[in-house]
């Protein structure tokens, strides 16, 4: 297990019609040894960029990256060690497995490369296979293997060598749901088992909150927020990841809509200007008579979600989800109030999205 220290890593790029790109714009962190670290944001954000630098694929444009005590890129020292030297594995969101060979000589293709003896070779692939509890299709060929199992295979070459740091990009992006959800899980206990440190790359912010140990969500090729998944959903820096976070997400109004019930809300007259944004997550709004709310709202749509309801409210011209349970005593088209613990209110200004804390 080791280190991972990211300092100061940019990366530019020349293009015709945009001129120079900032696709990185000074990325800072560090990973203690054996930490599942997910990188989050939405497409164009730099988190595959970063990905690659640290892989040896790209070359940053100024920066430092340390594995342990190692420097294993430096711009300013002119250091940038090979894939090879660094040693890292990589799995890439298509697999890229090898459709000739058998799942064994896919796995110990990169032993085999390294010069490794047959017998430590077929010890190596025999322990990796039993983890990844793949041990009877050694002799298939990826044709054979559901989508699970080949990705199975691919993190099995990745993991056999024993890296200092495992990339994953995107891996499970190429699964159906259910199975996306249960490999989850598995991909989890597998890095507890090996202790490998691990820099995971995606999109959906679900499969961020159940697998990191920390998760830092960019935009823009920034870090907007490093934190514990948890800390993170209830504690946003910001209001990007406030929207970012969250299925379904927060709800945000402008803070123009509460100033009817400004006397109610202490946190509302707090603050230092109106010009704000106001976010609420759906399970933090209670559904109660229109007289009883501190505003009210058009239940426009119930949607069953089975063990509760996701609720679609109309609150002066915006909309607004909240979560009830299974059962209600309002149907749609129905005026209602709606309530909320002032603790659980976010308020963040609208010019800049920083947030006001109270």
């Amino acid at each position: 297990m080791k280190k991972v220290a990211i300092h100061n890593i940019k990366k530019d790029f020349f293009t015709f019609r945009r001129g120079r790109v900032q696709a990185l714009k000074g990325v800072d962190f560090e990973l203690a040894p054996g930490t599942f670290f997910v990188l989050l944001g939405p497409s164009g954000c730099g988190k595959s960029t970063l990905l690659n630098i640290i892989a040896g694929i790209e070359k940053p444009s100024d920066g430092e990256i340390r594995f342990g005590e190692r420097t294993v890129v430096s711009v300013p020292n002119r250091t940038f060690l090979s894939p090879r030297e660094r040693d890292v594995a990589m799995v890439f969101q298509s697999y890229a497995l090898y459709p000739h060979m058998t799942v064994f000589d896919n796995i110990a293709f990169p032993l085999k490369i390294a010069k490794m003896g047959k017998g430590e070779i077929r010890e190596r692939v025999e322990q990796i296979v039993g983890i990844l509890e793949i041990s009877a299709l050694l002799e298939a060929k990826p044709r054979e293997l559901s989508g699970g199992q080949r990705q199975r295979v691919a993190l099995g070459r990745a993991i056999v060598r024993e890296p200092n740091v495992l990339l994953l990009d995107e891996p499970l992006s190429n699964l159906d749901a259910l199975l996306r959800i249960s490999m989850r899980s598995e991909l989890k206990q597998i890095q507890r088992k090996l202790g490998v440190t691990t820099i995971y790359v995606t999109h959906d912010q679900t499969e961020a909150m159940s697998l990191g140990d920390r998760i830092a969500v960019m935009q823009a090729g920034e870090i907007q927020q490093i934190g514990a998944p948890a800390d993170i959903y209830h504690d946003p820096a910001n209001l990007f990841v406030a929207k970012f976070m969250g299925s379904p997400p927060m709800n945000f109004l402008d803070g123009k809509v509460l100033e009817a019930a400004e006397k109610r809300i202490a946190a509302f007259t707090k603050i230092q200007t109106k010009d704000v944004v106001i976010g609420l997550r759906p399970e933090h709004i209670q559904i109660v008579r229109p007289e009883e709310g501190i505003f009210r709202g058009r239940l426009n749509l119930i949607s069953s979600l089975g063990s509760e309801n996701l609720l679609y409210l109309d609150v002066g011209g915006n909309e607004m989800a909240a979560k009830a349970p299974e059962q209600i005593d309002f149907a749609e088209g129905a005026v209602v109030g709606i309530n909320f613990d002032e603790k659980r209110l976010y308020i963040f200004d609208k010019k800049d999205g920083r947030r006001w804390r109270m």
